[in-house]
């Protein structure tokens, strides 16, 4: 296999996943929480500080923000293809910057695999195609990690070896804060105490390289604070988030038991190969490594698991930690997988191999099936169809079987596994998916909304007090037609006449905010289940104005 070769096969096995009706889904989860302060930035020109319905924002930093706005202006559109596009991308690079940079450390073969094990996890698939910050996270510290080992194997210059990696720690910490560093540092400290070597942790470069990785951060928090109104609820916001973590009053045993199972499980379906791999390793059954006389990349190994064993622990330690904080270890996981798979004897890696080729296609035939029967399922119950995806999910598994039969045997079996998993999602994706986006619930209220602002006989403004942005309702403000304002506790409210819409439980706020201004009261609705009140507010009468001057 050559270079080419295996960028094409890793940019198809990432298209398959990863294009297919990726702005289908109306918003979900936290991905209001990302994409408002990057249309707020665009519409205000303050990149620095993010805003909701023009409320600071400073929970997390405004990486994906400014992705999101960039991605925004290059393509001339705001919706939710281009606002979950910069994901993608940058798992795109991700997979091009493991088989470039990889290759001449551990060869082009197993630097696909690595690349292809990242981007099939089925936690990051799920997330990375939604305009979240996880995506991000992991590709940045998996990228620092792979320059640090990489580097380390090759006992390169400790200058070179921190300073590289530290350049793109900064990136990430501007994704989630500091969180990257604490994955970093454990990975390096777990594989320096396995070869003996934390002596090295004392060389001037680790201090520049930190200092280094915090610099934009930090760069960002001082400006941050200095523009901010009220610089005291931006700090308290990042405590909060520091705090939650570590709650145990709020926690559910329940949860915290299936997370126990969870996190593995988010690594699927390289766990598998991971378990088998390590079992057989530990029994002994592992070559003799000719290409690793020093022993360092035993070392990388060896760090690495430990690293990800102290880290998922400490995950599951906490009381408020949820299983997606372990994915910025998946690239070591995944490192580690196809290293320790490679190391073991052929005669040992037999079995599974011609487990797993089974494996594919008994599901390249499920493959065929969903393709065949679901369209015809779905026209019988009237569901909606996409036919051009359809007829596409059908030529896609043709090709597909025809690889599998024909030639599968060509390529290695994480190669084969990696695309028959694209497919697979791909096919559910152009065929069944479309039929789950028939009851978009916020674009529905957002048209209410809309409607009611039509008949009003005055603008029409959304109260967006904080429960309203900490809740799902905050994803009707994207589909909004932008002459809808929307305003925050601290807002002011226009001197004109206007009609107020917020939900119910903000009412106490409502009646002091418009303490002295005469309302009349037009009625109530119900968006997505929420019950909503709405005021008309007659404007500020100038003898008023004169009066408070």
């Amino acid at each position: 296999m050559n270079r080419r070769t295996a960028i094409l096969l890793f940019v198809l096995t990432w298209a398959l996943i990863y294009l297919p009706h990726l702005g289908s889904d109306e918003l979900r989860g936290e991905e209001a929480r990302r994409i408002l302060p990057a249309r707020e930035m665009i519409e205000t020109g303050d990149w620095i500080v993010p805003r909701l319905a023009g409320e600071v924002y400073s929970a997390k930093p405004p990486l994906i923000n400014w992705l999101i706005a960039s991605s925004f202006l290059l393509t001339g559109h705001e919706n939710e293809w281009t606002a979950r596009l910069p994901n993608v991308v940058a798992l795109l690079g991700f997979g091009l910057f493991c088989i470039l940079f990889l290759a001449p450390w551990l060869g082009l073969a197993r630097s696909l695999h690595i690349a292809l094990a990242t981007i099939t996890t089925i936690a990051l698939v799920d997330k990375s195609r939604m305009a979240e910050i996880e995506t991000l996270l992991v590709v940045l510290t998996g990228s620092a990690m792979f320059v640090w080992m990489r580097f380390w194997a090759e006992d390169r210059s400790p200058w070179v070896t921190w300073l590289a990696p530290g350049a793109v720690l900064a990136v990430g910490a501007l994704a989630k804060g500091p969180v990257n560093l604490v994955f970093f540092l454990l990975l390096v400290v777990c594989t320096l105490a396995r070869a003996r070597n934390l002596r090295s942790l004392l060389h001037p470069a680790v201090p520049c390289t930190l200092i280094l990785s915090l610099l934009p951060f930090t760069a960002w928090a001082l400006a941050n604070l200095a523009l901010t109104p009220s610089a005291d609820a931006t700090t308290t916001d990042w405590w909060r988030q520091v705090a939650i973590r570590f709650r145990f009053e709020n926690i559910d045993w329940g949860d915290w038991a299936q997370q126990v199972l969870q996190i593995p499980l988010n690594f699927l379906p390289w766990l598998m190969p991971l378990a088998y791999a390590l079992f057989l390793t530990a029994r002994g059954r592992k070559r003799e490594s000719v290409s690793d006389s020093s022993g360092r990349l035993d070392n990388v190994i060896g760090g690495s698991c430990l690293a990800i064993l102290t880290g998922a622990s400490f995950v599951l330690l906490l009381p408020q930690g949820l299983p997606r904080y372990t994915m910025p270890l998946f690239p070591p996981a995944a490192l580690v997988t196809v290293l320790l798979f490679s190391r073991l004897p052929l005669q040992h890696q037999r079995p599974y191999e011609n487990f797993a080729r089974r494996t594919v296609r008994v599901g390249i035939l499920l493959i065929f099936v969903i393709a065949c029967i679901a369209p015809v399922v779905l026209i019988a119950q009237e569901k909606i169809i996409d036919v051009e995806g359809v007829i596409l999910a059908a030529l896609l598994t043709i090709g597909g079987c025809v690889f599998v039969f024909r030639w599968g045997r060509r390529v290695a079996w994480q190669v084969e596994a990696s695309l028959v998993i694209a497919l697979g999602v791909a096919v559910t994706l152009l065929t069944i998916w479309p039929s789950r986006t028939g009851d978009p619930k916020a674009v529905a209220a957002a048209r209410q909304i809309e409607t009611i602002a039509e008949e009003s006989p005055h603008p029409l403004v959304i109260y967006a007090e904080r429960r309203f942005r900490s809740s799902s309702q905050l994803r009707i403000l994207f589909y909004l037609d932008p002459a809808i304002d929307s305003i925050g506790e601290t807002g002011s409210l226009p001197d004109h006449a206007f009609r107020l819409v917020y939900r119910q439980p903000a009412g106490k706020q409502v009646n002091e905010v418009l303490a002295g201004r005469q309302i009349t009261v037009p009625g109530r609705l119900t968006l997505s289940g929420h019950a909503y009140l709405m005021r008309d507010v007659e404007a500020i009468q100038p003898e008023a104005v004169t009066g408070d001057g």
